[in-house]
């Protein structure tokens, strides 16, 4: 059995401040608890190589909400900000996770404008 997940992350780093959001659904095995780890060391979707200053892409779940949401539920699993210090950095790491996880990346800014 496996369950339908919703996650939401907030990214920044130390340049520029708030970067964007990642967000979308996940499949898991199981449900995982705050305080819990997700790994997107492995991409589900294509076989691209992670960016290199990424420690352990282990990222911290603050906190999980069950919605109830007719016969079945929503679960959205609350992220903790991820930090990066360049923009660059960021970026790469935000577009990483919607190649490789089908997750959705939304910049808060245009790349152009910082020539990354």
């Amino acid at each position: 059995m496996s369950f339908k997940v919703r996650i939401d992350a907030s990214m920044y780093s130390l340049e520029v401040a708030s970067l964007g959001v990642v967000s979308g659904e996940l499949e898991l095995i199981s449900v995982p608890e705050a305080g819990d780890f997700l790994s997107f060391k492995y991409p589900t979707l294509q076989n691209i190589a992670s960016p290199t200053y990424c420690v352990d892409f282990n990222f911290s779940i603050n906190k999980v909400v069950h919605y109830p949401n007719g016969n079945e539920s929503s679960i959205v699993l609350y992220l903790d900000d991820i930090i990066f210090e360049s923009t660059k950095q960021g970026v790469e790491v935000g577009y990483y996770l919607e190649a490789g996880f089908n997750l959705v990346f939304d910049l808060h800014f245009d790349p152009d404008f910082l020539n990354l």
